[in-house]
């Protein structure tokens, strides 16, 4: 048995998606914060999210970093959030994990 999904559902579907993974790594930053042992220490912990951002592609395309940073920047989950949220606001296909990264 095979279920059909227009357009609009892999939409909406793909707008949850992304929606869900910028608040999972939101709340895995806060928790990790949230374990440091004081403000001092939890701020510190915080500047820490500032180099992934910079790594994921939202600033700079992966392919003008160097061989070594892409390898790191294709597999981290902030790639694949900033080009699906990169893909809805365009107008173009949303971003999906590559197969080979789970083939085993």
């Amino acid at each position: 048995m095979s279920s059909s999904c227009t357009p609009a559902c892999r939409e909406r579907s793909a707008k949850y998606a992304v929606n869900c993974g910028s608040v999972t790594i939101y709340l895995i930053f806060v928790r990790v914060e949230l374990a440091s042992g004081s403000a001092r220490a939890a701020h510190g912990l915080g500047l820490l999210s500032a180099p992934f951002s910079f790594l994921s592609g939202a600033f700079v395309p992966v392919q003008s970093m160097p061989r070594a940073v892409q390898a790191f920047a294709k597999l981290q989950p902030l790639t694949f959030l900033a080009n699906s949220w990169r893909g809805l606001l365009l107008g173009k296909p949303v971003e999906t994990v590559p197969e080979k990264v789970f083939r085993r």
